[in-house]
């Protein structure tokens, strides 16, 4: 049966994700079961009329006919329309991308309008200029075909690292549940969190991919003072292990300045201390040990970030210390919810229906980010102005499937995308920081956590 679902996929162009291949073959095991047992599954009619005009129709009938043809079996119509709908929903590879959305636009009239929609609430809200990429365009088209195909089956949605990818992407994340909000208004969908964190890794691509577009490869030297041998080895493992790097020499320290001074260098890697060069320099040492590699990732990934305006906190700039709630007994999550926005209502920052859009938001998915930290928000637009309430609780509350200790209540203003992206990467450092976020969970005086948030 693997072969025939082999076959299947070269006879008919089609190119299913691997976990789609074994779900695949348990369901055909199903339909064999129940054809055997005399026990078929029961469809109505019009179900099965609505399937019979699908590619994916005529693909199942020759699949079990050959099926068939060895097992000495006839499968019942319903049986064909069950394995249709898991064909429907089948997660594909994204190959052929510009002919598969021309035809998968056929397919579903609506497809388009959501591609195009999504993509423009997402690159708008973000300022992400990602309109004109044609990979994301076709991923899109792909994955969203089978994703309203089984919307409109009532198929289940499995996604193993829905919590990581939250944890990961937080701010793109959120701008695809604020995106996917809109579209279930329109399309009269509801988009599980799932899904949402699927989309969030075709945008996230899209985003890497465009950074490095404009970004040219980092120079750097390597200096180490351990004789050749060993300048010789650093040099190929560096080399190895971070090949978007451009290794323009290596040197021995006397000859590091001289070298400079006539090339264009945007940072030093030594296995020693070296006196003022005037450009950035990351000592490591000559083994490049794991512990260094790490540091060296790092060092290069915070190269590559814009220049942030750090003349004070962004989550700061939002909140005073009337909005900070320490030592809070909280139970359940939306009661944090309604207290926080509650006293952003209370204040004007937002109007009254914010508080109920932050507990529906809560109910669409977990706002909890991972390391005991999560980021409840409403709809942007039933804000007035700006404003971050935050809660500290005196013990950690179940949130999601999360335990968490702080609640930022985040009320920020779409028109203000730079700022939102600054929250998120703070907030994201905070939740590599657990020590940090003990003291603040622990702390009685608003002063002195808004000053323990000043550290991030």
């Amino acid at each position: 049966m693997q072969r025939e679902l082999r076959e299947l996929q070269k006879r008919f162009d089609v190119h299913f994700a691997d976990e789609t291949l074994e779900s695949l073959l348990l369901h055909v095991l199903f339909v064999v079961k129940r054809t055997m047992l005399k026990q078929p599954i029961s469809l109505s009619p019009q179900e099965i009329e609505a399937l019979r005009g699908t590619s994916e129709y005529a693909w199942t009938v020759d699949l079990l006919q050959r099926i068939g043809s060895v097992l000495a079996l006839h499968f019942p119509e319903p049986e064909t329309a069950y394995l249709t709908l898991h064909l429907l929903g089948a997660r594909m590879r994204d190959v052929h991308q510009n002919e598969t959305r021309r035809e998968l636009a056929k397919k579903n009239p609506i497809l388009s309008g959501l591609v195009a929609r999504l993509v423009e609430r997402v690159c708008t809200s973000g300022r992400i200029e990602a309109r004109e990429d044609e990979e994301l365009l076709g991923g899109l088209s792909v994955h969203l075909y089978t994703t309203l195909n089984r919307l409109g089956y009532g198929l289940p949605v499995s996604n193993p690292m829905t919590e990581e990818i939250k944890k990961m992407y937080p701010y793109m994340f959120h701008l695809i549940i604020s995106a996917l909000e809109e579209a279930e208004e329109t399309l009269g969908l509801r988009f599980p969190e799932e899904e949402a964190a699927y989309l969030t890794l075709h945008f996230q691509a899209s985003l890497e991919r465009l950074q490095h577009a404009r970004s040219r490869p980092k120079r750097t030297v390597v200096v180490c003072h351990m004789g050749i041998g060993m300048s010789r080895l650093l040099l190929t493992r560096i080399e190895s292990k971070f090949p978007s790097l451009e290794v323009a020499a290596c040197l021995p320290k006397s000859d590091v300045e001289g070298f400079l001074a006539g090339e264009t260098i945007d940072f030093v890697i030594s296995t020693v201390d070296l006196p003022q060069l005037g450009i950035p320099l990351i000592t490591v040492s000559p083994l490049l040990e794991p512990a260094d590699e790490k540091k060296l990732a790092g060092f290069v990934r915070r190269m590559d970030e814009p220049i942030r305006n750090r003349a004070g906190s962004a989550l700061l700039k939002y909140t005073t210390p009337f909005l900070v709630f320490l030592q809070q007994d909280v139970r359940h999550p939306y009661e944090a919810i309604e207290r926080l926005a509650s006293v952003l209502s209370d204040k004007g920052f937002v109007d009254p229906d914010y508080v109920h859009s932050a507990v529906s938001r809560e109910r669409m998915t977990s706002t909890a980010i991972g390391s005991g930290i999560a980021i409840p928000h409403g709809s942007p637009k039933l804000i007035r102005q700006s404003a971050i309430a935050i809660a500290a609780f005196r013990e950690p509350i179940d949130w999601g499937t999360e335990k968490v200790s702080l609640a930022f209540m985040l009320a920020v203003r779409d028109e203000e995308p730079e700022e939102t992206r600054e929250l998120f990467r703070e907030l994201s450092a905070l939740s590599e920081q657990p020590s940090l976020i003990q003291s603040m969970a622990c702390e009685t005086e608003a002063m002195k956590f808004l000053s323990l948030l000043n550290r991030i």
